[in-house]
């Protein structure tokens, strides 16, 4: 996608993989990403999440910024958050005030597991918590029980190109 000098993209590879390209997406709201997400079924079956990427180019020091949310789907409406349709056929969030996202951030760079220990910052909740508090419970409307996904993306500061290949993940279910 383009829109003037800003570009986007997360593409399907041969091998398998999925290349995320961020350019020129400005600071409104600031770090603005592009990616995809997994859907993982209920919370309480995942013991582990492990992505492993690369960094293409950045225009800082160092790897990329890989952005990991955590869907949360606290209403069980099957959805994760509201979507906006846009014209060429491709949806925007817009947030949600019934669901929640657990964020994390991490360099794209190797791997990065998930697992109990992982604490994400969630949105909605406004707290932290760790996978496995989520899992027992410990923040309200989220358990076990409640359906997850995972979105992948790669972070932009505002100018230049953030570009990585997300070469693979393992979700290891207890």
């Amino acid at each position: 996608m383009q829109d003037g000098d800003s570009r986007w993209l997360a593409q399907p590879q041969s091998d398998g993989s999925v290349r995320c390209l961020a350019q020129n997406l400005g600071t409104e709201p600031p770090n603005r990403n592009t990616g995809f997400d997994v859907h993982l079924g209920r919370l309480g079956t995942i013991e582990t999440v492990t992505v492993t990427s690369r960094t293409l180019r950045t225009p800082r020091w160092g790897p990329a910024e890989l952005f990991l949310g955590l869907y949360l789907d606290k209403d069980d409406s099957g959805e994760f958050g509201n979507w906006e349709p846009n014209d060429d056929g491709t949806e925007s969030a817009l947030g949600s005030d019934t669901d929640d996202e657990g964020l994390l951030f991490s360099a794209a760079s190797g791997e990065v597991t998930i697992d109990g220990d992982t604490v994400f910052r969630l949105i909605n909740a406004g707290t932290e918590a760790t996978l496995t508090e989520l899992q027992e419970g410990t923040v309200e409307g989220i358990s076990g029980e409640t359906l997850a996904a995972l979105y992948i993306g790669v972070i932009n500061g505002g100018e230049g190109t953030d570009e990585v290949v997300v070469e693979d993940m393992h979700v290891s279910r207890s």
